[in-house]
């Protein structure tokens, strides 16, 4: 009885009350909802929104984004900090095409502290290397949430997002 009692206690103290289906000899999920969700939730929130509605965005994100000149046509604004979820941003660049013509929106967002890069916390994402072309490019992992792109940039090491930025496909 009273190993019983240690054992429920060892595994009530362990997070795991009750058996999972890796106990039961089924294959475990693909994402582990230990790590943060609250990033991909955010991230996949952001995604959803249509860069053109800019209260939306600013709301998603917690700032407010100023016109800048971009000296190519383009339209763009940007931040000097904001919030992703539980991420702070140290800065935040929309980059819309003119009125009138073709293309579509790119929102930009670098962490003000980088964040471990856990691929099973981006299900369907898949990695790019680094640009042969481009000695000095980081690696990057691609991945499609609703009607737009994500990128999450990756430092030198690829073991930690540095940014993010979204394409929306039109």
């Amino acid at each position: 009885m009273a190993a019983a009692l240690m054992v429920s206690a060892a595994l009530t103290l362990g997070g795991c009350t009750s058996m999972g289906k890796e106990a039961a000899g089924n294959l475990p999920e693909k994402r582990n909802p230990a790590m943060n969700d609250a990033l991909y939730s955010a991230v996949a929130a952001l995604a959803a929104i249509d860069l053109d509605q800019l209260d939306a965005l600013q709301a998603q994100l917690g700032t407010t984004l100023q016109a800048q000149e971009s000296g190519q046509g383009w339209q763009l604004r940007k931040a000097t900090a904001g919030q992703l979820g539980p991420v702070a941003l140290a800065e935040v660049e929309l980059r819309s095409p003119p009125a009138g013509q073709a293309g579509s929106p790119v929102l930009l967002l670098r962490l003000a502290q980088p964040q471990p890069m856990q691929p099973l916390q981006w299900p369907d994402a898949v990695p790019s290397a680094p640009r042969p072309d481009a000695p000095d490019a980081p690696a990057w992992w691609e991945l499609r949430l609703s009607s737009s792109r994500v990128l999450l940039g990756l430092d030198h090491s690829g073991a930690q997002i540095v940014s993010i930025s979204v394409r929306q496909q039109r």
